[in-house]
């Protein structure tokens, strides 16, 4: 589980411990949550060398995992043993104060069947993302192929560089967007519209967090205005992965033009230093925003309203530490 992303990904194999160090050592996890017992020495050591955080977790039952599951709304159907072990992933998550789990999408199956296995010595010799002397990527093949313009596509490649495909259909659909791509005025024009994307996955979780910034909303409506420009690109295409890839874009026009109607283009780095929301978008912020800016104008405003009201032209408007603001 990745949750600046919201990515879930489940990997059933062997399920002997060869095939879960092999696994843990391509992933490389910052965390792990493992039961309480004794682990493998083969499992110890991959975890050891990736410095991973390690959490003893366990002891739910299935009711408890799976109403922990429920909380995750694209995770109302997976399997019991996946079940048992997102459970555990949620209830340590919620643990340290984390609530927020609307932005993770359906998990994601990989069948070892459909992935070439590569154990660590294989991975470390075709330097895949790494090299062997200096352990860097200039020089892997990540570093070769990585021309991707977003941060959300640069994940993308370097998973599928470290998971090659298997499953012949799965490789043909590739195949052949890619050969859809080789056309130049089709390529440029994804391009440019992929240049203005921010990266959305990480934007979404701050979003579920509630840690977002004015900037981080900025950022979500251009986004979202790109993408427009990203399906417009897409229009022409004809084989099966870019058709469903454009079909399920989409700009949300009604909260894009609202997020650009309402915000100033560069809003402050916090919401609390004032400044988010655009000049003429709301009448009374912008009452507002002028008396933080202009009290004396507004008071003298109110001195000559006052005084054509009442009729009495020697009429001032003050201020005394009891009563304030007060006219006399």
């Amino acid at each position: 589980m990745e949750f600046t992303t919201g990515s879930i990904d489940i990997y059933s194999g062997k399920g002997n411990s060869e095939s879960v160090a092999h696994e843990l050592f391509r992933l490389a996890p910052r965390e792990a949550l493992i039961p309480q017992q004794e682990l493998p020495s083969n499992i110890e050591q991959v975890l050891a060398h990736s410095g991973a955080l390690r959490h003893g977790q366990g002891g739910l039952d299935y009711t408890q995992s799976r109403l922990l599951c429920d909380i995750i709304p694209a995770c109302s159907d997976i399997a019991p043993l996946e079940t048992l072990a997102l459970g555990e992933i949620v209830h340590y998550l919620k643990q340290v104060g984390i609530s927020g789990f609307g932005h993770f999408t359906a998990p994601r199956l990989h069948a070892q069947c459909q992935i070439m296995a590569l154990d660590a010595v294989t991975r470390r010799n075709l330097e895949l993302t790494r090299t062997i002397r200096q352990g860097e990527r200039t020089g892997s093949l990540l570093w070769v192929l990585d021309h991707t313009i977003t941060a959300m596509g640069a994940r993308l490649l370097r998973q599928w560089i470290e998971q090659p495909l298997t499953h012949l259909p799965e490789i043909e659909l590739r195949q052949a967007a890619v050969e859809e791509l080789t056309g130049i005025q089709v390529r440029m024009a994804l391009r440019a519209g992929l240049d203005l994307v921010y990266d959305l996955e990480r934007l979404q979780s701050r979003i579920a967090a509630d840690v977002a910034t004015p900037r981080d909303v900025v950022a979500i409506a251009k986004s979202l205005s790109a993408v427009a420009d990203v399906r417009d690109a897409l229009a022409d295409v004809s084989c099966a992965l870019l058709t469903e890839i454009r079909s399920i874009l989409d700009p949300h026009p009604h909260l894009m033009q609202l997020l650009l109607c309402a915000l100033n283009d560069n809003p402050p780095p916090t919401a609390r230093e004032g400044g988010v929301i655009r000049d003429g978008y709301n009448a009374e912020i912008d009452r507002l925003r002028r008396l933080t800016i202009d009290g004396k104008g507004y008071l003298a405003e109110l001195e000559a309203k006052e005084r054509a009201g009442t009729g009495i032209k020697s009429l001032k408007v003050g201020f005394n530490r009891v009563f304030g603001f007060t006219s006399r």
